[in-house]
């Protein structure tokens, strides 16, 4: 990926096991489910995470402009981030969990379209 320019990134996925998996993937900091059951973002040592069941599929989505970054999770808007927004060539690698879809767009897509992808 190319931090300086926008980007939005999909996963669909399902965890392996309900308290505890591998990374979904890593590179612009990573995702996993943590040891207490939530999924977590964990990007410029700041944990960013949602509460829920994640041994069922959900859909998340890290949409990054010039002055933010904000997560989705199931059609819900969860965390903006408007600190320490990366730049630079990333390599992003799809690791643990059960990544069902994974998709990159070039492009920061609007607030109602990372909604409508991200809703079950």
């Amino acid at each position: 990926i190319d931090a300086d320019n926008d980007f939005t990134m999909l996963i669909e996925s399902k965890s392996i096991t309900p308290t505890s998996s591998p990374k979904f993937f890593d590179g612009i900091g990573y995702l996993n489910v943590n040891s207490s059951g939530n999924l977590r973002f964990r990007y410029n040592s700041n944990n960013h995470s949602t509460a829920g069941d994640f041994t069922q599929t959900f859909k998340w989505l890290l949409r990054k402009d010039s002055t933010s970054m904000k997560i989705y999770l199931n059609g819900v808007l969860t965390h903006t981030i408007t600190t320490g927004i990366p730049s630079g060539s990333k390599d992003i690698s799809l690791e643990g969990g059960m990544t069902t879809n994974f998709m990159i767009f070039p492009v920061a897509l609007t607030d109602s379209d990372c909604i409508a992808l991200t809703t079950l």
